[in-house]
């Protein structure tokens, strides 16, 4: 990633809530860029997977989506 970024997926067994957004980039200093969104919904759901897609992120959800996110931003593309 440009700038010393870096995209964590990080461990969601912690979390309490139904909905955890555990997908995101921070920067050199260990700032927030961005929190990757989950798919719109009322169930519980969690990134599970992330994987490298060209210039893009392939990642998946506990509850079975398969997205396609903008590295830069972690907008929905």
């Amino acid at each position: 990633m440009a700038d010393g970024r870096r995209v964590l997926l990080y461990f969601w067994g912690h979390e309490t809530a139904p909905r955890i957004r555990n997908l995101v980039c921070v920067d050199a200093g260990d700032a927030l860029v961005w929190q990757a969104e989950l798919p719109p919904s009322d169930h519980p759901d969690c990134f599970v997977s992330l994987e490298r897609d060209g210039d893009a992120l392939a990642v998946r959800t506990f509850s079975g989506h398969r997205l396609t996110l903008c590295a830069d931003t972690g907008a929905l593309l």
